[in-house]
């Protein structure tokens, strides 16, 4: 992923050219056809969510705090990215990225009820 962010980068002003985005576009398909950098960040950031949920379930499978506070993190950081660059092509498809990111979050804080936030076990049901 990081050599295709690598390539894009080079290749920045050929964005929006048919040609380029037939060829090397899938990785941006649904992004904007400005010529800004920002809009690079949706595949990583894409990729990187998957990638670091899978190592959060995988190497703190024992520290389930941290699992939700990672995933509370990658959440926010996603809506605050989304709203502020607005990468992708339009605004239905951005607010439908919001909305996504919200109930996330809102099943991140969901899970925090039946996890030791709640110190007693009475509570938790």
């Amino acid at each position: 992923m990081l050599l295709l962010v690598r390539h894009y980068c080079k290749h920045i002003a050929d964005l929006a050219k048919p040609e380029f985005r037939g060829k090397y576009g899938a990785a941006l398909e649904g992004t904007t056809l400005k010529s800004e950098k920002s809009i690079l960040l949706f595949p990583m950031a894409f990729f990187a969510r998957r990638i670091l949920f899978v190592l959060s379930a995988i190497l703190l499978k024992e520290v389930v705090w941290a699992q939700l506070a990672l995933q509370t993190a990658v959440s926010l950081t996603m809506i605050i990215y989304l709203l502020w660059s607005r990468p992708l092509d339009s605004r239905f498809a951005t607010w439908m990225g919001v909305m996504n990111e919200e109930t996330a979050l809102f099943l991140t804080y969901a899970q925090m009820c039946f996890t030791d936030f709640v110190p007693e076990p009475v509570t938790r049901s």
